[in-house]
This record gives C-alpha cells, sequence and structure tokens, in this order.
C-alpha cells in the first residue's frame, strides 16, 4: 500500500507541473489529428458500404465523422491517463489531464447526443453506427 501512496504522489506531483493547453489550441489540435481521422474513416466505409456520395449528404458525413474522431479521443484520454501524466513534459494533450474528468464527460455526452442526432436527421442511424458509439 505504502508503493501506491508513492505512485500516487509522484503522478499527483508531476501533475502539478503540467501546464494547460489552451481550449481553442487544444480543439484545433483534436479536429485536425481525430476528427479528420474519424471522417476519412466514416466516409471510407460509408462509400464501401455502397452508401450514396450525394454533395449534401458528404457534408453531413464529414461532420458526424469528425465528431466520431473526438469521441474516439475522448476514449483514449480517459484510458491513458496515468501513462500521459507520466510521459508528459510541460503539458500534455489529455482532455481530461487538461480539463478534468467532470468537463471531459460532459464534452463525451454532448459528442455522443450529437452523432446520434446528426444520424437520425439525415436517417443514417443503423445497428452498425449503434455498435460503434456502444463501443466507444
Amino acid at each position: 500500500a505504502l508503493l501506491m501512496n508513492d505512485e500516487k504522489n509522484e503522478l499527483r506531483n508531476k501533475l502539478k507541473t503540467l501546464q494547460q493547453v489552451d481550449r481553442q489550441e487544444f480543439d484545433d489540435y483534436m479536429n485536425k489529428v481525430y476528427g479528420n481521422i474519424g471522417m476519412i474513416v466514416l466516409i471510407i466505409g460509408w462509400s464501401l458500404g455502397g452508401g450514396d456520395l450525394k454533395a449534401e449528404l458528404m457534408k453531413e458525413l464529414q461532420s458526424i465523422g469528425e465528431m466520431i474522431g473526438i469521441l474516439y479521443k475522448l476514449c483514449i484520454d480517459f484510458d491513458n491517463i496515468k501513462e500521459d501524466i507520466i510521459k508528459s513534459s510541460k503539458c500534455s494533450y489529455n482532455f481530461i489531464i487538461n480539463y478534468g474528468v467532470h468537463e471531459g464527460f460532459v464534452y463525451f455526452m454532448e459528442t455522443k447526443t450529437n452523432i446520434l442526432e446528426a444520424c437520425l436527421k439525415y436517417n443514417l442511424y443503423s445497428h452498425t453506427v449503434k455498435e460503434v458509439i456502444d463501443l466507444l
């Protein structure tokens, strides 16, 4: 138990030294990296699955894909808090480390709700979409 307390204290002290990343900078990073990956994966999956590639639908698919990428980023940030604290030097690009568990959970739930609303609005909600969201 003493080792665990030492480890907790070490993590707590390290966390105190990390600088918070500006929220706009963090959002830009998430959109550029994870949002784009989510968008690419969704559009490729949609087209390989025989989905319609109408221009007006593509814009919605891009938006939903970006949100799925952000949802994925939040999931891995929740899972990797300890490792991200350890490997960080000045700052971390882990959402939870920067803005807290509560803010991360609220952002996760808002993003999930937005994905579901967009899918329902454009009749894109399917068993596959449900499985992906449930897995996240």
